[in-house]
């Protein structure tokens, strides 16, 4: 017969055990992956900036929330998509990661993306550009925080099509993400009264684009569309500026990274076009940031880098909101809240996961102008959120139509 007392005995054993799993709970770390191209072509727009931009938010924040410190881990997904998902599933299911960030990459944060979701979990995309994140592939898991290709090539082509020319000739790099930028940015330089006055389309990894630059030069096209990136785009504009395809033709670049720009530097890119959520030289607060980021890196802060950091202090204050980490309750307080940083003022989590915010327009520096290797743009103009991200009137994502 079991006596009251040993009943007694064991059930505070129970509640001390349930006390003792509770704390345990309550120390563990709040965990954030930051999964990039550490070692390949988008090394330098992502790469370890992106992990030491994480720890800069959390230092930031106190590393705790919740009573508990707060722990980055990073991976080098190296481009290839298997991979970034077999990371990111260990890091959900074993590690006890709630959110995972980077993902540059469109295939790798698409596969992330959908991983997420079917794990509860959250992703946060920062350089991957297509607009598929929140149109077909859409997830309530997600935020895209810095941009998609459609809202940029269309704020670039706008400008480029007062500032440099009417008609135009691509030379696009082969691949899908080229011929997406180059069909987004078509209709938008017609419609405009201008027109495509011819197109290449060089591989991926071409060295020597002496025949597809004297074939533009020959179009007699004011501008030269640009859809290439990395190397590819270093390549092209310095071959632009050997062969003096810069007299009589105007590069614009529909879509480009500050890493990519810096590499070809002012004589390349002087007069050229360019819009961004983020320039490290905005204004006061981007510049406070970019300096204590380039004493730790030796560069100033890519888009990509100022969003991780961004955003990590958003997710904080989201965790702090909702007093717990359980998925859905964080993802409701970070839409509920006002997204303030050094470069977005009362931008918002758009129902599709789309970060919407201002975006600022620039024009390329010329040599004398530039007292920096990084000193590469001058400030043109604000674009409102509203003009930014208009109001779809037919959306594809099916998270906005409910």
């Amino acid at each position: 017969m079991v006596s009251r007392r040993t009943v007694l005995f064991g059930g505070a054993l129970a509640l001390t055990g349930a006390g003792l799993g509770r704390a345990h709970a309550q120390m563990q770390p709040i965990k954030v992956g930051v999964l990039e191209d550490m070692s390949g072509v988008f090394s330098d727009l992502g790469g370890n900036g992106t992990t030491i931009a994480a720890r800069m938010a959390v230092e930031d924040f106190g590393g705790k929330v919740l009573g508990r410190p707060i722990e980055i881990v990073s991976g080098d997904h190296q481009n290839k998509p298997d991979l970034a998902l077999s990371i990111a599933r260990k890091w959900y299911d074993i590690e006890g990661v709630g959110l995972i960030t980077g993902l540059t990459n469109s295939a790798v944060a698409l596969g992330v993306q959908k991983l997420a979701a079917d794990k509860n979990k959250i992703n946060i995309v920062q350089n991957a550009s297509t607009d598929v994140l929140i149109e077909q592939d859409c997830s309530p898991n997600a935020i895209v925080w810095n941009w998609t290709a459609r809202t940029i090539v269309r704020l670039t082509v706008e400008m480029a099509m007062k500032t440099s020319g009417k008609t135009w000739y691509f030379i696009v790099s082969d691949y899908a993400g080229g011929r997406i930028m180059e069909d987004e940015a078509s209709p938008l330089i017609k419609a405009a009264g201008g027109a495509v006055l011819g197109t290449s389309r060089p591989p991926v990894g071409e060295a020597d684009f002496a025949s597809h630059l004297l074939t533009a030069q020959a179009s007699k096209a004011e501008v030269l569309g640009v859809v290439t990136f990395g190397q590819d785009f270093v390549n092209l504009l310095r071959q632009c500026v050997d062969f003096g395809i810069v007299k009589t033709m105007r590069p614009v670049a529909p879509f480009a990274f500050h890493s990519d720009l810096k590499a070809v530097g002012p004589q390349g890119i002087q007069g050229m076009p360019v819009a961004a959520p983020f320039y490290w030289d905005l204004n006061p607060e981007t510049r406070a940031f970019s300096d204590r980021f380039r004493k730790l890196t030796g560069r100033p802060p890519d888009v990509g880098h100022a969003g991780t950091y961004n955003a990590l202090i958003h997710y904080f204050k989201g965790l702090q909101a909702a007093n717990t980490d359980q998925t859905a309750d964080v993802l409701a307080a970070m839409r509920k809240m006002p997204i303030n940083d050094m470069s977005t003022k009362d931008g918002f989590i758009r129902g599709d996961g789309m970060v919407v915010r201002q975006i600022y327009r620039f024009v390329g520096k010329t040599p004398a102008e530039s007292k920096d290797p990084w000193d590469l743009l001058k400030f043109v103009d604000t674009v409102s959120k509203e003009a930014a991200f208009p109001a779809q009137k037919d959306p594809k994502c099916r998270l906005l139509k409910v």
